[in-house]
């Protein structure tokens, strides 16, 4: 599954941030075909940790809406990804 950006609508979203380096960041923008139409696109979000600290800005893959038009099943929320 995943995210489609919708500002101020869905929920809370549990996972991990992993650092990585320009180079590792330009073989996920590959990976996840963000130059293709309909793919993913990569954004800023402000996450804050569960156990509280610093807010942080972090990049996150966000699934087209209109590739998600065309699913045929949508499983709703996932509480947690891991």
């Amino acid at each position: 599954g995943f995210g489609v950006p919708q500002p101020g609508q869905g929920h809370l979203a549990v996972g991990q941030l992993f650092e990585v380096d320009d180079r590792t960041l330009v073989a996920m923008d590959s990976l996840e075909r963000v130059t293709e139409p309909q793919w993913y696109s990569r954004q800023a979000i402000t996450v804050r940790p569960r156990k509280g600290g610093e807010v942080l800005t972090a990049w996150v893959y966000f699934g087209s809406p209109e590739r998600l038009a065309l699913e045929a099943v949508h499983a709703g929320p996932v509480p947690e990804h891991r």
